[in-house]
């Protein structure tokens, strides 16, 4: 044997000594366990614009046509919840000029000082190219409205649109309108 294999020769010897001496098992035992989560259904808006309906002319183009406008928001929720939108009805301006409709107020808190629209439900999700406004107004529930209830196949953010249309033949006077309309996503 030459003197460079005797170092391998030495530990090949000590490594069958050590197995040697390593205890014998005397049995086996296993126990089986779960990986648990649970996944809860959440949804967020955001991006949400503001509804400009822009310049309402009662004495030519809207004397008898609806001023039509929308918005959007984004809606994103966990793959499989069960969504419903609704959109605030109850605020001091609801039939402020004509009954059953939402309405705009110019600052003045007083007959003839409001501007009536309507807001509706779309046909579907996604932008205004890609969906209509249905004849269903949109709302809380109340008030001969109803709430929005899209379908989420996946997780992936999806656009609402917002239809909404002043109503034709009012008899308002010059100034600006407003109203404040919340939206809520119960999930």
């Amino acid at each position: 044997m030459s003197r460079k294999s005797s170092p391998m020769f030495a530990l090949t010897t000590l490594a069958i000594l050590l197995l040697a001496g390593a205890p014998a098992w005397a049995g086996q035992a296993t126990k089986t366990f779960n990986a648990t989560a649970s996944v809860a259904a959440k949804c967020v808006m955001s991006n949400i614009a503001n509804l400009d309906f822009g310049s309402y002319d009662p004495v030519v183009t809207n004397a008898s046509a609806a001023l039509p406008g929308n918005t959007s928001f984004t809606l994103t929720c966990t793959k499989n919840a069960s969504p419903s939108i609704s959109l605030s009805v109850g605020n001091g301006n609801f039939g402020g000029n004509l009954a059953a409709k939402r309405a705009m107020n110019n600052g003045t808190a007083s007959a003839g000082n409001y501007l009536s629209y309507d807001l509706f439900l779309p046909t579907g999700v996604g932008a205004p190219a890609s969906v209509s406004a249905t004849a269903s107004l949109w709302g809380d529930g109340t008030s001969g409205t109803t709430t929005f209830a899209p379908s989420v196949p996946s997780v992936a953010a999806q656009t609402i649109t917002i239809f909404g249309d002043v109503v034709g033949g009012q008899d308002v006077p010059v100034g600006a309108y407003t109203d404040s309309v919340t939206a809520t996503v119960n999930f």
